[in-house]
């Protein structure tokens, strides 16, 4: 969590100071990276959310580790079942 906080904190500041137009001489370029660091915490957030609570630690018992797998497994079953087409999408009308 702390390398999370400190990288967060990092891109902060980078998006910080290319607003105040001071990251770099070009503006075009202060835009483009603007937008490049305003949206790698949003990547962040959704690996962090999605992936990384996915993956049990090594620290774990047996008892965590079986619910997380059986929580993934889950979640793929129910992608896979609403992956499926309905009966009703193959006809043509």
């Amino acid at each position: 969590m702390k390398t999370l906080t400190a990288t967060l904190f990092a891109l902060d500041q980078l998006f910080h100071d290319r607003v105040h137009g001071s990251l770099l001489p070009s503006t075009r370029a202060n835009t483009s990276v603007g937008r490049l660091l305003g949206v790698l915490p949003g990547f962040g957030a959704i690996f962090n959310f999605l992936l990384s609570n996915r993956l049990p630690s090594r620290k774990v018992q047996c008892k965590e580790r079986k619910s997380v797998v059986f929580t993934n497994l889950a979640i793929v079953g129910v992608f896979l079942i609403a992956a499926q087409p309905s009966a009703e999408s193959g006809k043509l009308s």
